[in-house]
């Protein structure tokens, strides 16, 4: 990811390098049969032109070096681009409802009345630790009640601990939640309406294409997922 492979107009396949373009598939689009970059050409036929992308080994060495690699025209390149990126919002889409799903049943499965029991517990022990505190009596005077004391505070401690992690796991599911009806309302909106090819889009989520035929690409996202597109 530190490196792109860098086109020149007499490509090699070995030589790496930064490179920066205006168009994202030159950063992007490899031959899968060399491992060369692919560079956009236009070809002029009948007065007419036509935006293509063809391997650079191919274009500069014939056959030598690349015996297979298709020329693909730039509107089924976007075309192909733009469909797996829709594919990618509805896997992620499916991924946030099954994320909701455990969610919605961690909630349901925690045991709120523990939570106001041992609310209700912490207040029986505090009043007992006045009612110790407040005895006046030769007992009291004599540390015969220090045990006591030690365990209800020991006890007090505890709970509070549990109810702290308790009220942090639920604070943290609340953000959870509302994170997830965020992205859901934006994947949603991708689901139901195609992506239009974009470079920034592209560039943002695309780590490399490669050509693996006339008929088919692989599409590698950031993530590590691989989608493969029919053109």
């Amino acid at each position: 990811r530190n490196s792109k492979r860098k086109v020149k107009q007499k490509g090699t396949k070995t030589e790496l390098g930064k490179y920066s373009s205006k168009y994202a598939l030159s950063e992007l689009l490899y031959c899968g049969n060399c491992g060369t970059p692919y560079r956009r050409c236009t070809w002029s036929k009948n007065g007419k032109k036509k935006i293509v992308w063809r391997c650079i080994s191919r274009l500069d060495y014939g056959i030598k070096y690349c015996k297979e690699s298709p020329t693909i025209e730039e509107s089924m390149l976007h075309n192909a681009v733009s469909e797996a990126i829709t594919k990618k919002a509805q896997m992620e889409n499916a991924d946030i409802n099954r994320i909701r799903s455990h969610i919605e049943q961690y909630q349901s499965n925690q045991d709120m009345g523990d939570i106001h029991q041992k609310q209700e517990r912490l207040k029986a022990i505090q009043e007992r630790i006045d009612q110790l505190t407040n005895m006046d009596s030769e007992a009291a005077q004599n540390g015969d009640f220090d045990a006591q004391f030690e365990s209800l505070y020991t006890e007090k401690y505890a709970i509070k601990d549990e109810l702290a992690k308790m009220e942090k796991r639920q604070s943290g599911l609340e953000k959870a939640t509302d994170s997830i009806e965020e992205m859901t309302t934006i994947m949603e909106g991708l689901k139901n309406h195609p992506v239009e090819y974009n470079d920034l889009v592209v560039r943002q989520l695309i780590e490399c294409i490669k050509v693996m035929s006339a008929e088919l690409l692989y599409i590698y996202f950031k993530d590590g997922i691989k989608i493969e597109v029919s053109l």
